[in-house]
């Protein structure tokens, strides 16, 4: 019989990511029934968790407060989690930062926005990485890119007077969903501008900062229980003597959300513009480029052409995407089969959404979906 593990947790619950967190964890322990779950505090910070160290096998710590630095550095094993801001000998198990900056401008340039622009917190660790990501893919895209410095709310009004000289509608990547909610708010008219002049993503896909925003936002949902269930893993080997990984886990976000700060195609072409609202919104009515031809009632020829000259890709390739991201969020959101979820997007056989999920994201709709709920 395995000997009974206590695993201590130190998380700030105000967060939506770290509420996150901890259900992904007690999801571990759910699985293994071996190990306790002590939850030491919910405010991030336990003065006393030197003396209460002894009694605990592990330690997972969501890495906030500089005070609560030095008390961690004396306990092992620890592991930390969505931080590399602190000079801390631990594992990590992060959110992959570059890949949200990188899923963002993937978005941004799928919705044909003619300029973009990165929202930056100086100082801010994870903000610099989804920059780096956001940069590596809108380097060689051709596109007007802007990285504007948002560290305060007193430097919106400036960058938004950057933002309005740019081509509109312009594709923002804000480095969080507060410092999205900072701009929409700066905005005299927000329902005026967004999206038809600003289309805005933010990430963390938090509650809070949903509700307080004038429009509603699209969102970088990230992966916490995902982050939770890893550390709690690496937490127990470690303590059962494996050896800790030296790199930090990366773990990917869970998707992108779409609500109305984003949910506008920007093609100025009017048959383009109405073929794609066609698809996103009535996806599963198509079942081929033919249906789409036959609800535009315009040659398939000069559609074709059209989309090619404006979007640079065919009209099938822009159905298939559309499929993807409603079938993705549909594997994230819901409990739908995977035969009730190809239906919803156009396809008749849950075999056919499997082929074209695999080709496309490289892992099969039960894995994508056992990977972000």
């Amino acid at each position: 019989m395995k000997d009974k593990r206590t695993l201590g947790v130190v998380v700030p619950a105000n967060l939506d990511l770290a509420r996150d967190i901890l259900l992904g964890i007690r999801s571990f322990c759910n699985a293994n029934r071996d190990i306790q779950l002590q939850l030491l505090s919910t405010s991030g910070f336990v003065p006393e968790l030197g003396s209460q160290g002894a009694s605990l096998d592990a330690l997972i710590a969501f890495e906030s407060n500089p005070k609560f630095i030095k008390v961690l550095r004396t306990l092992t094993p620890k592991v930390v989690v969505t931080s590399n801001r602190f000079d801390l000998e631990a594992p990590r198990v992060i959110n992959d930062d570059p890949e949200i900056g990188r899923m963002g401008a993937r978005y941004l340039l799928s919705k044909g926005c003619p300029s973009l622009a990165f929202l930056h917190a100086e100082g801010c660790h994870f903000s610099k990485e989804r920059r780096q990501g956001f940069l590596e893919i809108t380097e060689n895209s051709g596109i007007e890119t802007r990285v504007l410095d948002l560290t305060n709310q007193i430097m919106v009004p400036e960058a938004v007077k950057i933002l309005r000289k740019l081509p509109s509608p312009v594709g923002i990547l804000a480095c969080s969903d507060l410092h999205a909610r900072w701009l929409i708010e700066s905005l005299e008219d927000p329902a005026k501008d967004i999206p038809s002049r600003f289309a805005i993503l933010g990430v963390d896909n938090d509650t809070l900062d949903r509700a307080l925003c004038p429009v509603p936002l699209s969102s970088i949902a990230l992966s916490g229980r995902q982050i939770g269930y890893a550390a709690a893993e690496t937490a127990i080997q470690w303590a059962r003597g494996s050896h800790p990984p030296d790199e930090p886990v990366r773990i990917r976000p869970r998707g992108i959300i779409t609500r109305q700060s984003t949910d506008m195609l920007a093609y100025k072409d009017p048959v383009v513009k109405k073929a794609l609202t066609l698809i996103c919104e009535k996806t599963e009515q198509f079942r081929e480029v033919g249906d789409v031809v036959r609800a535009l009632g315009i040659p398939r020829r000069t559609l074709e052409y059209r989309f090619n000259k404006v979007t640079g890709s065919s009209l099938g390739t822009l159905l298939t995407q559309a499929r993807i991201r409603k079938a993705s969020n549909l594997l994230s959101q819901t409990d739908l089969s995977i035969k009730e979820i190809a239906y919803l997007v156009g396809l008749s056989e849950p075999r056919m959404l499997s082929l074209i999920f695999k080709r496309e994201t490289r892992e099969t709709p039960s894995e994508y979906r056992a990977r972000t709920q």
